[in-house]
């Protein structure tokens, strides 16, 4: 059994963590000079990918920066840089500007039941065998009853692509979903759901249902054309709120279309002699009553078209073009049959007003969704190679206002597909929700635009089930939380993931912390914010994106790693990177909450008994010493109940360009722990060393049986305070 006071200051330093959405400081204790963060609001630059095909419809390679020209409002001007990126190599890093987004869009309003089924098959087909390892792909649902709503953020992960592409048009679509920004529709690990199809007595009823809804509204073009124009505001929603995500965006839009006639009205054909007229007045008879004066007898909407709807219809493709977004259009009406469906159309009436949104956005109609990977393949040829524009505009001075973007390529027979032009960057308070979803979306998917500096920290514990226990280790520092300050309260949203390299979302936390200023300033100023949470993840190679984002400034920031889970027990013998350890005082300290059904883990981060706070990034002041833990796993373990074999420690130190002696000293070894755990605590004290950055590398050996390994871990070393001198 441990001592008594062990045991208490580990349920201390456990504890310290604060679980919820309030979190409340400790009490100060000595304060530490807060690190610099770097802003660079003053300068904006506006990267705009630019597709340039050939004559012959393939991409133009071999294209620098002398072959582009570019005018903002008609004004030329410097390019600052030009990078070609292709999409088509494999495990390329690709850049923000340049990655492929597909939103896959389901027409609500305007597609049968019988649609729908070909709008998921179509989609599926597409996912499976037309995006690139490389692309990200979203799903969001529209119609003109309730606006837009998005089912899955733009994502790699085939399974949860899969499930949510399945349930629309259920009522599983729209579930609650327990992740903000909507990267889970699913729980992660859980086997994809299968969507109970409609039986034939319900889809016969929803059918009639369907039918009696839109017969009723077949008598008044007015309500009908209300319904036009709300789904294509919808649709200029969907686009405008694209403009928060870097890249070029593609819309494919799943719907039978709605008639053309309440664009662009329609011409009635001449009845022969002798017909009956009772189904109204031709074009000729329309004309007379014009010549005799008797206006109010003719349906000018009918005959020409709404002109509010076509003005709807003109400012949503706009914003498209603005937003760099492209729309094709996905008939699902079925071309192959001659039937008409339950709003009384024949399948492809819809069409024409498809190829206008396809059209008016330089995208493609594709007339057989059960052949989109086939038809969209041309598409994805075409945006393969990827030229990124950086321009650096000057006077930016109204946030939200549109300038205009033309680009040149002094190439022959050379064909530029760019964005139109780009808005003014606007506050974070100023975005909608969906707007705001998409922008913190998009830092997890892309990373960039920091203007918090968050550190993160994460090693992998032996955990049950054959899952490894994941802690997670964030520190975001007070002084731009305080630098942002609006008023007296603000909330901090924390986000981290935790994907494979098949981009499958395997585990993830987000938590909500609301800050009171006045209390927490003093943790703010010395420190900042320590959140702690843990995933469980199988043995695997995994990549870690956390992004934190304050909720009255708007300010933002976004942290990485790659992480490797050793089976535990029985895997390779593994060094954890080397753990500072740090004062929890100086924190405003955070506990995720514990999960529903799930029982509370171990606090891993302890010696022999006592806890301690690890420093996700840690920042030592020269001549001070500071405690380092060793964590290994899967070394010999020795005859049971006798003594393991003793480990041997090989430290190396290096920075600024040079090797410096290590300075560590041995404390002690713990003896076997839980999933084979060894830890050894050390002393570091960096007398000599100047301010600067360092690598700590600690080697572990077991000389009989020859198991190694070994854990580095980046430090910085500060200036020693200077103590005034007493009057």
């Amino acid at each position: 059994m441990r001592s008594t006071r062990a045991d208490f200051r580990r349920r201390l330093i456990a504890a310290s963590f604060l679980a919820g959405s309030l979190a409340i400081p400790l009490a100060a204790a000595e304060k530490v000079a807060p690190r610099p963060v770097t802003e660079s609001a003053t300068v904006t630059a506006i990267e705009i990918p630019v597709n340039v095909t050939g004559a012959d419809g393939k991409p133009f390679a071999g294209l620098t920066a002398a072959s582009f020209e570019l005018y903002d409002e008609g004004k030329k001007q410097e390019i600052a840089a030009v990078d070609l990126v292709d999409l088509r190599t494999p495990g390329a890093a690709i850049p923000a500007p340049a990655r492929r987004h597909w939103l896959l869009v389901f027409d609500l309003s305007y597609s049968s039941p019988r649609g729908l089924a070909r709008a998921r098959e179509g989609a599926r087909d597409f996912v499976q065998h037309a995006t690139a390892e490389t692309d990200l792909v979203g799903i969001a649902t529209v119609s003109a009853e309730s606006g837009v709503s998005l089912l899955l953020n733009f994502t790699r992960d085939r399974a949860q692509l899969a499930a949510a592409v399945n349930a629309v048009g259920s009522s599983a679509a729209g579930a609650s979903r327990t992740d903000p920004l909507a990267f889970a529709f699913i729980p992660p690990g859980a086997e994809e759901r299968v969507i109970r199809p409609l039986s034939g007595a319900e889809a016969a009823s929803r059918e009639t249902a369907q039918d009696i809804q839109r017969v009723s509204q077949r008598g008044s073009d007015d309500r009908e054309r209300a319904k036009v124009g709300s789904l294509v505001g919808s649709l200029g929603t969907v686009a405008r709120s694209l403009d928060s995500v870097r890249g070029r965006k593609h819309v494919l839009f799943f719907s039978e279309g709605f008639e053309s006639r309440l664009l662009g009205g329609s011409e009635r054909p001449r009845p022969a002699a002798g017909a009956d007229m009772s189904s109204g007045p031709s074009d000729d008879s329309a004309n007379e009553q014009v010549l005799s004066g008797q206006t109010w007898k003719v349906d000018n909407d009918s005959r020409f078209g709404s002109s509010t709807t076509r003005g709807h219809l003109t400012d949503a493709l706009a914003v498209f073009r603005r937003s760099d977004t492209v729309l094709h259009a996905i008939d699902v009406s079925g071309l192959k049959s001659e039937a008409v469906d339950v709003s009384n159309r024949k399948a492809g009436s819809g069409r024409d007003a498809l190829f206008t949104l396809a059209h008016e956005t330089e995208g493609e109609l594709v007339a057989d969704a059960n052949r989109l990977s086939a038809d969209l393949a041309k598409v994805s040829d075409r945006s393969s190679l990827v030229y990124v524009l950086v321009y650096q505009p000057k006077g930016l001075t109204k946030p939200g206002a549109f300038h205009t973007l033309r680009v040149k390529v002094n190439a022959p027979g050379a064909r530029v597909s760019t964005r139109s032009g780009y808005y003014e960057p606007r506050p974070y308070t100023a975005l909608s929700p969906l707007e705001r979803l998409l922008a913190t979306g998009d830092l997890v998917t892309s990373g960039g635009r920091n203007s918090l500096s968050v550190s993160l920290l994460a090693a992998a514990f032996p955990g049950d089930g054959g899952l490894a226990s994941v802690p997670l280790v964030l520190e975001i520092p007070g002084s731009a939380i305080l630098a942002g300050e609006k008023g007296a309260q603000e909330s901090v949203q924390l986000y981290a993931y935790a994907t494979n390299g098949a981009g499958t979302l395997v585990d993830y936390r987000t938590q909500e912390v609301s800050l009171d200023l006045a209390k927490a300033r003093a943790s703010l100023e010395g420190g900042g914010i320590k959140y702690y949470g843990t995933l469980s993840l199988p043995p695997g190679e995994y990549t870690l994106r956390a992004v934190v984002r304050t909720v009255a400034s708007g300010l933002s920031g976004s942290a990485s790693a790659t992480l490797h889970v050793p089976a535990m027990p029985g895997g390779p013998a593994m060094v954890l990177p080397p753990l500072f350890q740090d004062s929890a005082a100086r924190w405003v300290m955070v506990k995720a909450p514990a999960r529903e059904g799930r029982e509370p883990g171990e606090y891993p981060f302890t010696v022999g008994g006592d806890a301690f706070v690890p420093w996700a990034a840690p920042s030592v002041e020269k001549g001070s010493e500071t405690r380092v833990t060793v964590v290994t796993c899967n070394f010999p373990q020795g005859p049971a109940g006798g003594k393991p074999p003793a480990l041997e420690l090989h430290p190396e130190l290096s920075g600024n360009g040079r090797a410096w002696p290590a300075s560590l000293r041995l404390l002690g070894q713990t003896p076997v722990e839980k999933g084979g755990t060894r830890k050894i605590l050390l002393t570091f004290k960096p007398e000599n060393l100047p301010p600067g950055t360092y690598r700590l590398k600690v080697g572990v050996s077991e000389p009989g049986s020859g198991a190694a390994a070994e854990g580095v871990t980046e430090f910085e070393v500060r200036a020693a305070k200077v103590e005034a001198a007493p009057r």
